[in-house]
């Protein structure tokens, strides 16, 4: 069980990483469009390139949620696999906790 245990809590680590990385990257992007929306002197383009930059960014994080809560979900999915091959019944643990912050 300490294997399944190590394993899962690994990838529960490297997916939370991944999403922190995903949301990291589309603020750099928020920003750098946002930045050059302010170089354009027409007032009606401008606004245009302010709100892609934000529509861009929803979608970014909204992607990156998506496929945290995928990946999060397979995890303790292939977990519960594991702890069945052990011979181990229901450990108490609350999945849903990682999906909360």
């Amino acid at each position: 069980m300490k294997n399944a245990v190590e394993k899962r809590e690994d990838a529960l680590k490297t997916a939370r990483e991944t999403y922190f990385n995903k949301i990291s990257q589309a603020y750099d992007e928020r920003k750098t469009a946002l930045l050059n929306a302010w170089t354009i002197q027409n007032h009606k383009e401008r606004q245009q390139k302010i709100q892609e930059a934000w529509n861009n960014f929803r979608k970014s994080v909204k992607s990156a949620w998506s496929e945290y809560k995928k990946a999060h979900n397979q995890i303790w999915k292939t977990f519960a696999q594991d702890r069945k091959n052990c011979g181990s019944g229901p450990t108490g643990e609350n999945p849903g906790i990682d999906l909360s912050f």
